[in-house]
């Protein structure tokens, strides 16, 4: 059962439901005032409105190659024209740009490699994908970032003028230190001088991690810029990126977060797997904070205290000192501008009574609420969970709202379409297509945000 309140169900056209969960990537667009769904047949991608229901055109994208290893897909509605880009990753190398999908000819692909000397897969040459609107007026534009196995970052930014791709990152090789007394002499005092008097030592890296990337997202800040951050095992990095006169590009290393560490320290954990994230540029997200005896006295008496800005959701799953099977903690983050690297607001954990899967499972899916200081989690065996991280710790453990291998995408929408509104979640499910639920409101108190909607089955 899903345990929600439900709004309606967008069935998809027929030529959709024959493919879904027929062991086929699938997946949404995010954020954006229209909701596409797709779905991989074979070596077509099929795409469809996902407001349109039964009724929703159904465009083919045809790929030149079959597709090999993790398929990454990102379409890009235009705010200015119906046109709708869609870029394409496999697992393989291949990367494919349709910059209009109404037009499905096919208009960019690259073949991207590693090094011959890299111990990769040929099919786990492309880990990770993001991309967002560069719109210029009414002329097309994209900025998409592919991330690869050998650490490397290339940026492509695409109108109608052409695609420019360039690889703006990649990790230096580690250079080979000569023993001897003086270098060793001299390391140690460096490393007992930066735990003495550099406070940022253990959270703040001097560079980008040289780990291959799990997973990117690419914010957009205004017209001309965008956050890129970047999770690895170890860390979270986040660059600017900017865009100079058309295709010439600026990037920046704003930070690189010693995320691992900090978890792993806080957690009090002997192992740790960074599993996913969410990012928010919204200033208004709302984060209830309570205070100790302590911070109370110098605060008036006040009990809580309200965070406002930006905000980083976290997902790992770690193992304690004696125990043996997994805990999956999510943990919220405040996010500051500029050079500073992001601060830890509290952990909650994720009850044991939930089955989520161990990390060799694979990771899942998180997607932050448009305005509210929350996000939904869609884990690889199928269950959603609900979590209102702006409560504070003590009152924001995730809720679950359902389990099926057949749930297969998770998003928010931006939508006013009629019977729904901004703001609600939508569930891509093999057997009943999209469901649209409302999603809680972290500042609502506990009988406003009661669940009294209807229920839909989800069962396999």
């Amino acid at each position: 059962m899903l345990r929600a309140d439900v709004v309606q169900a967008h069935i998809p056209p027929k030529t959709v439901q024959d493919v879904l969960g027929d062991d086929s990537a699938s997946g949404f667009s995010r954020g954006y005032p229209v909701t596409y769904g797709w779905t991989l047949q074979r070596q077509t991608l099929l795409l469809w409105k996902v407001e349109d229901g039964l009724t929703a055109s159904v465009r083919r994208l045809h790929l030149s190659d079959p597709p090999s290893g993790r398929l990454f897909v990102e379409v890009i509605p235009h705010s200015s024209s119906t046109a709708v880009t869609v870029v394409l990753c496999t697992g393989g190398g291949q990367l494919y740009v349709w910059l209009d999908a109404n037009y499905p000819v096919e208009t960019y692909k690259q073949t991207l490699a590693v090094s011959a000397n890299s111990s990769t897969s040929p099919d786990s040459i492309i880990c990770g994908l993001s991309a967002t609107p560069a719109d210029v007026g009414t002329s097309l534009g994209f900025m998409a970032v592919v991330a690869t196995a050998d650490a490397a970052l290339h940026l492509y930014h695409g109108s109608q003028n052409g695609i420019f791709p360039r690889q703006f990152y990649k990790a230096a090789a580690a250079t080979a230190v000569r023993a001897g007394m003086l270098g060793t002499l001299g390391s140690v005092v460096k490393a007992l001088y930066s735990e003495a008097f550099d406070p940022l030592h253990n959270v703040q890296r001097s560079s980008a991690s040289a780990m291959a990337a799990l997973e990117l997202q690419l914010l957009q800040l205004d017209s001309n810029r965008w956050k890129l951050m970047v999770l690895t095992p170890d860390a979270l990095d986040c660059w600017l990126l900017g865009t100079i006169s058309g295709q010439n590009s600026t990037e920046q290393l704003l930070w690189s977060f010693n995320l691992h560490g900090v978890l792993t320290s806080t957690l009090q954990a002997r192992e740790l797997s960074l599993l996913a994230f969410a990012a928010t540029t919204s200033s208004s997200n709302h984060y209830m904070q309570q205070l100790t005896p302590m911070q109370q006295l110098t605060a008036g008496g006040q009990q809580e205290m309200v965070h406002t800005g930006p905000l980083l959701y976290v997902w790992s799953a770690y193992l304690g000192a004696t125990s043996l099977s997994h805990t999956h903690v999510l943990s919220c983050f405040a996010v500051e501008e500029g050079n500073t690297v992001p601060s830890l607001l509290h952990s909650t954990f994720v009850a044991q009574s939930q089955h989520l899967p161990d990390p060799e499972v694979g990771a899942g899916q998180m997607v932050p609420h448009t305005t509210h200081s929350s996000c939904l989690l869609l884990s690889p065996k199928g269950t959603v969970l609900e979590w209102l991280a702006g409560r504070g710790a003590e009152a924001s453990p995730p809720k679950a709202l359902g389990a099926s291998s057949g749930n297969l995408a998770i998003t928010c929408t931006t939508s006013t379409h009629p019977g729904a509104s901004a703001g609600n979640w939508q569930l891509l499910n093999a057997s009943y297509g999209v469901l649209e639920f409302l999603a809680q409101d972290p500042t609502a108190d506990d009988a406003a945000a009661a669940v009294t909607g209807v229920q839909l089955p989800t069962s396999d």
